[in-house]
């Protein structure tokens, strides 16, 4: 049971880190439609930081899916 639920857990860090990127990549991307503004780089910045925490995500996810397979 405890193995099932550190999977479960991992599976939902692993959606989490990917659905971060994801929503932060449209962030990044927006300056191109809104075109020039002074609020692009900071839109640009909180962008690469959730892409950063996304990728974070998805490498502990991955460590403790791997972890918990492993320990089946």
């Amino acid at each position: 049971m405890k193995d099932e639920t550190a999977r479960r857990r991992a599976g939902r860090t692993l959606l989490a880190g990917l659905a971060l990127i994801l929503i932060c990549g449209l962030i990044v991307l927006s300056p191109l439609l809104l075109g020039r503004s002074s609020a692009n780089r900071y839109l640009v910045a909180f962008g690469l930081i959730g892409i950063l925490l996304g990728f974070s995500f998805l490498l502990h996810g991955t460590w403790d899916w791997l972890a918990a397979r492993r320990r089946r």
